[in-house]
């Protein structure tokens, strides 16, 4: 970095000039704080997903039976509620986990966690139909140990279906069929009943023929031993089950539970995820971390949490997401106009959402086309928001972070076109030194800079933000700029890299095209720590790059923008 220069005095050394220690302090201030509230940020992203993982469960009476309420279409809210209510009865050393179901059935990949859940505990799960166990409710009900059922119930009719209500492709029904084989096989009941609820193709001799599905009513189911006996009422089951002196503890749906089932709704879900990202690029894009990146982290983690919490979501899922957000920030905070970096972060924040709505079961053809048209429309919001955001931002010029620093600096923010990737969107929130006024004042527009020697005219007290000069000596750039400046590329800039000015090396950066080492360069603006330079062509005329024979640095060309 170029050492700091000696503050100037003199008529223009007024109240709005600030030294050059103050100025880097600021700089160094702001770009900590900067940093400070991102990592923050990216923290509460992972800390509100990881308050979903499994915790310790309050604990229940000892010797109770503890009921779960399996009603209404699944969702994708059932798994974990199974598994805390699960985890209860474990700690509780209840004596029994009462399934009572009345399911016409819902989401495979529910069914399945739920069904893992079932088998994996050691409790003694009674299993008990009070309406109708069909499709996966079924798949859960042969899951337990023992299963009882009301008169006027049904137990089956598992073939898996389409959202549209079309049959599965083979591939899900085979894996569908082992799975209720297997089932069957490990609570010791008939394989090839389980296997003829989910394929028509299978026949069982004197209950069901080819190109039927078999739907069990409860004399039948007993006949078979899918029904230890047939009750009237749960009362009358858990009698039956030797239960009846047994306390009954009741385990409903936590809230929540409820606002994750809500919150993995496909719709709700990818909506977060659009605002969420139109937030974060918006407002890291005009020059710092806000209320906008702040908004938009809060919102990653409500999406994050909501799928770790219904089983979606695991490590890998969140750590891609996060770093995909890191990668972002840094695209647009560390190295703008790379795009590298930017484009694998949005990659990686779209690919761990992606795998989040996928979850962690079997995973159908239907499901893989949601989560990508899912993908593909956050992709298309996204780009079609970040246009008119940005356009919107690079006319109105608001207040930023970067604004704020540029005034601490003693520079003017204005609003410019961006540099790089940004470009695409029509502008960006930049600042440009206080001899760099912007193009829509007096003093930016063609022929209107001051020639050498001129001092600019003062700013009347009160000015915009916008075109505002500073009283400063157009032909010498105040001490903490190095614009106008002329030097040598030391390394090549694609677009950033390292320059000779004065003699010292500086970070610099191209203004969009690549400059080869060795090139002769001229410093345009400054931005941060970093000079924005201009590849320039020897010629006689060409002011020597280290200064004139006093050290001093040679005025800029008055058409040099």
């Amino acid at each position: 970095m170029m050492e700091p220069v000696a503050a100037p005095t003199g008529p223009n050394s007024g109240r709005g000039a600030v030294s050059p220690s103050t100025g880097h302090c600021a700089r160094h201030g702001a770009l900590r704080r900067s940093w400070v509230a991102l990592v923050v940020l990216v923290a509460l992203v992972a800390v509100g997903a990881a308050g979903a993982l499994p915790g310790v469960q309050a604990q229940a009476p000892g010797g109770a039976v503890h009921v779960i309420e399996i009603t209404g279409p699944i969702d994708q809210g059932l798994p974990p509620y199974v598994e805390r209510a699960l985890a209860e009865a474990a700690d509780a050393d209840a004596a029994a986990v009462m399934l009572a179901v009345d399911t016409p059935g819902g989401l495979l990949n529910a069914a399945l966690q739920t069904q893992s859940a079932l088998t994996d505990t050691p409790l003694r799960t009674v299993g008990y139909v009070e309406g109708q166990a069909l499709s996966a409710g079924a798949l859960l009900t042969i899951a337990t140990d023992e299963i009882y059922l009301t008169p006027a119930s049904t137990l089956g009719a598992a073939t898996p279906v389409r959202g549209s209500g079309e049959p599965a492709d083979e591939k899900t029904v085979s894996a569908v069929r082992a799975t209720f084989r297997a089932t069957a096989q490990a609570t010791g009941r008939d394989p090839a009943v389980a296997e003829a609820m989910v394929d028509p193709a299978v026949t069982v001799d004197g209950l069901v023929g080819a190109g039927e599905l078999l739907t069990l009513d409860p004399r039948e189911a007993q006949a078979r031993d899918y029904a230890a006996d047939i009750v009237p009422d749960r009362a009358a089951a858990l009698a039956a089950a030797g239960l009846a002196d047994a306390e009954v503890v009741e385990t409903g749906v936590s809230p929540a539970e409820s606002t994750a089932q809500l919150l993995t709704h496909p719709v709700l879900a990818w909506g977060l995820v659009i605002v969420a990202l139109l937030l974060l690029i918006t407002d890291l894009s005009a020059g710092g971390v806000g209320a906008g990146a702040g908004v938009a982290a809060v919102l990653f983690a409500v999406f994050l949490w909501a799928h770790a919490v219904t089983g979606l979501a695991g490590w890998a899922d969140i750590a891609l997401v996060v770093a995909g957000l890191a990668l972002i920030a840094a695209e647009l905070l560390v190295f703008p106009g790379t795009g590298l970096p930017g484009v694998a972060g949005l990659v990686a924040v779209l690919g761990g959402l992606f795998m989040a709505q996928l979850g962690r079961e079997l995973v159908t053809t239907e499901q893989l086309v949601q989560a990508g048209f899912g993908v593909a429309a956050t992709l298309a919001a996204v780009l079609v928001g970040l246009v008119a955001a940005v356009r919107m931002l690079s006319r109105r010029g608001p207040p930023s972070a970067l604004a704020l620093t540029a005034r601490l600096d003693g520079r003017t923010a204005a609003v410019a076109r961006g540099g790089g990737w940004l470009r695409w969107f029509g502008g960006r929130d930049l600042v440009l030194p206080d001899d760099e006024p912007a193009a829509d004042t007096p003093a930016g527009r063609p022929g209107a800079h001051p020639a050498a020697g001129d001092t600019a005219p003062a700013t009347p007290s009160g000015a915009g933000p916008r075109g505002a000069a500073s009283p400063v000596d157009e032909a010498e750039p105040p001490p903490a700029s190095l614009a106008g400046a002329a030097g040598v590329a030391l390394s090549a800039l694609r677009p950033a890299g390292v320059a000779d000015i004065d003699g010292e090396r500086v970070d610099v950066v191209a203004d969009g095209e690549f400059i080869p080492a060795g090139a002769p360069i001229r410093v345009l603006r400054d931005e941060g720590y970093r000079r924005v330079v201009r590849r320039t062509h020897p010629s006689p005329t060409d002011p020597p790059a280290a200064g004139d024979d006093n050290g001093s640095r040679p005025p800029r060309p008055a058409g040099d923008t």
